[in-house]
């Protein structure tokens, strides 16, 4: 089966897919029309976190239709910031919309860099998003850390959250669950790791689901699809992102 994740930065698709590293090399490409075939696990890069949402929308609509058959054979996951920066709706329902799945199972979690979503808040070290310095970042979405307020500004499908105790229900409820909120976006919660070792679980194990989330989130999918692989560290000045990721050797 091949694996394909779409990143909204470059960054975001090195830290992401170096995860999946653990059964080969992992492409990493920024042109979908030049996506080796023969790699078992490849990453594109839409650099798409700048734009509108219309722009990111198609951008995305654009590669995921040149990824059409890699993606209907395999399995997609959707790389979008855990601080939930940059047009991350317009891009998730795009995808849902050319690959004719209904539901998105969306957490941005990442505990290892200090970023949780719990009762529905986005939190960067404790403290809700939009009140931490990620807070200035003119790419947040504006004076709120609330998950689904945020991923409901321009969205055309409903979107629902998914609470912490429903994650650690166990894996036949979590799934029940998702059934029950399908048809559009679940923004989950997740504090630690186990949460989001059950929620890639889960979404793994259905097929009308498309997961979407940070490294943290991507991490786990790689350990239940065979494909973990452990991510080098990036040297301490290396230029770019202030978050910890690792490019694929």
């Amino acid at each position: 089966m091949t694996i394909t994740l779409i990143a909204d930065d470059l960054t975001g698709a090195c830290d992401a897919g170096a995860h999946f590293s653990g059964r080969g090399r992992v492409g990493v490409f920024v042109d979908a029309t030049r996506v080796d075939a023969t790699r078992a696990v490849a990453v594109v890069d839409t650099e798409s976190r700048a734009l509108s949402p219309s722009e990111a929308g198609a951008r995305v609509r654009a590669v995921a239709r040149d990824l059409r058959a890699r993606i209907r054979a395999g399995f997609v996951f959707k790389k979008i910031d855990s601080t939930l920066r940059g047009p991350v709706t317009a891009e998730i329902e795009a995808l849902l919309e050319v690959t004719g799945r209904p539901t998105a199972l969306v957490c941005s979690s990442f505990p290892a860099q200090g970023r949780t979503v719990t009762g529905g808040v986005l939190r960067v070290d404790g403290l809700p998003a939009h009140t931490s310095v990620i807070g200035r970042d003119p790419a947040y979405p504006g004076d709120t850390s609330v998950v689904t307020d945020i991923l409901r500004r321009g969205a055309a499908r409903p979107v629902r959250h998914l609470s912490l105790e429903s994650v650690r229900g166990g894996s036949a409820a979590l799934r029940a669950a998702l059934r029950r909120a399908a048809g559009g976006i679940i923004a989950a919660d997740a504090e630690t790791e186990a949460d989001l070792d059950a929620l890639a679980a889960a979404g793994i194990a259905s097929p009308d689901v498309i997961l979407a989330g940070s490294a943290g989130l991507a991490q786990f999918a790689a350990r239940h699809l065979g494909h973990a692989g452990s991510a080098a560290p990036m040297p301490g000045d290396a230029p770019g992102s202030s978050s910890p990721a690792a490019c694929i050797p």
